[in-house]
């Protein structure tokens, strides 16, 4: 496979790891090593939304990995991973019980572990610690929502029109895409490419099969287990998530620092990293 310069150098940079689960699911991981290892190094393990690839956190990796090391844990959707074909299932149980294994299987000390991503896996991990009693050093975890509503209508979409179509409508929708979520050229071009990857055969395929998600209403699922340092991420006017189902998220954890993050500085972009570093000086200060 071709993969561009611009948008796979992360990935061909990675090392790759294949994780099999015991509940038969298989899993990439891609590993990049910190540039400058120290002692106060730690162990950044990513799980991020539906169709995020690393490329598009591109910005916040570069930042990071000057002095952490990245472990970018690919969710059951992506083309390099293994579902049974009676385990199709992409929900926020599914993502979690995945992530619970795949953190088991790399064995990294997890008083040496920061649990960041987006979205669903947001979710996910969050379940993930209340409870599997997953204790990382911190999670900062970016727009997990207290409700998601499924959109049946994908595997509709995904039955209904031949690739053929979906293939020469793409430039229109990339055209759309950019407008709507008014980001810079770097980011638009990451943007367009994840798009490009949905629009493959293979997630074509899996949009044939079963629904994306089902609908999730969170309620306190054992949250008093979790005992890490938690940070939320809340990026403002976005379109693909809902500012007020992510505050709403208070009332359940309470204890957990929330944050505000404009859209022009989302957070794929430095601004997560910032904010994990701002995190980690401010917990191991306050540790001394």
């Amino acid at each position: 496979m071709r993969r561009p310069v611009k948008e796979y150098f992360l990935e061909n940079e990675a090392d790759k790891i294949f994780v099999d689960l015991e509940n038969g699911v298989k899993l990439r991981v891609l590993f990049l090593s910190a540039k400058h290892s120290s002692d106060l190094s730690m162990n950044i393990i990513y799980y991020t939304g539906y169709n995020s690839y690393l490329f598009a956190w591109f910005e916040s990796v570069e930042e990071l990995r000057k002095n952490h090391n990245i472990y970018f844990i690919e969710t059951r959707e992506k083309e390099f991973s293994f579902l049974p074909e009676n385990d199709k299932r992409y929900d926020i149980y599914s993502l979690a019980e995945d992530f619970n294994l795949v953190v088991k299987e790399l064995n990294v000390p997890l008083e040496t572990c920061i649990f960041t991503g987006s979205s669903v896996a947001s979710n996910a991990v969050l379940y993930a610690m209340s409870n599997y009693s997953i204790k990382p050093f911190v999670a900062v975890l970016a727009t997990p929502q207290i409700e998601m509503r499924a959109n049946p209508l994908a595997s509709k979409w995904a039955r209904a029109f031949p690739r053929w179509l979906a293939i020469s409508l793409k430039p229109l929708v990339r055209l759309i895409s950019r407008f709507v979520f008014r980001r810079d050229k770097k980011h638009y071009q990451s943007f367009s490419h994840a798009i490009s990857r949905m629009f493959s055969k293979y997630h074509f395929e899996w949009l044939k099969a079963a629904p994306i998600m089902n609908d999730y209403y969170m309620e306190n699922d054992n949250f008093d287990n979790i005992s890490s340092p938690l940070v939320i991420v809340s990026p403002e006017d976005d379109p693909t998530h809902d500012k007020l189902l992510v505050q709403k998220i208070k009332e359940l954890l309470p204890k957990a620092e929330f944050q505000d993050v404009p859209f022009n500085s989302d957070t794929h972009n430095e601004t997560l990293a910032e904010i994990i570093e701002n995190t980690l000086t401010k917990l191991k200060e306050s540790n001394l």
